[in-house]
């Protein structure tokens, strides 16, 4: 599939230097041993954005290699742990807020009452 989205990627951006099938290879091969927790629509959306110039300092894409092509899939990476990470704290603090407002309601409430109250 990486390297289906590689020949997209030389046909839509019309390039002098198209990827050529070793870069090609060695792309693939890079995706799916270093990021091999991205699913098929992470994978698309790294080659989506890297043709639109996501990743590009002007948003143009003046040439793509293999070390372009890695930047773009270090640079989702990061971005998708960053989001991960910022959405288990809102969590952990929406649970300790919740765990408050149970401790000074009652003493008497239940865990599974203050799950209950938590899902409506």
């Amino acid at each position: 599939m990486v390297k289906l989205h590689c020949l997209r990627l030389n046909e839509l951006l019309n390039l002098r230097n198209p990827l050529n099938t070793t870069t090609i290879d060695t792309i693939a091969d890079t995706v799916v041993t270093e990021y091999n927790s991205l699913n098929f629509a992470d994978i698309r959306l790294v080659f989506k954005r890297g043709a639109e110039g996501y990743y590009s300092r002007d948003g143009e894409v003046l040439a793509v290699n293999l070390s372009i092509v890695m930047s773009w899939f270090r640079r989702y990476f990061d971005e998708r742990c960053q989001e991960s990470y910022n959405e288990h704290l809102r969590e952990h603090e929406a649970m300790k807020a919740g765990w408050a407002r149970m401790e000074r309601s009652s003493k008497t409430t239940t865990l599974k009452e203050f799950i209950r109250r938590g899902k409506q």
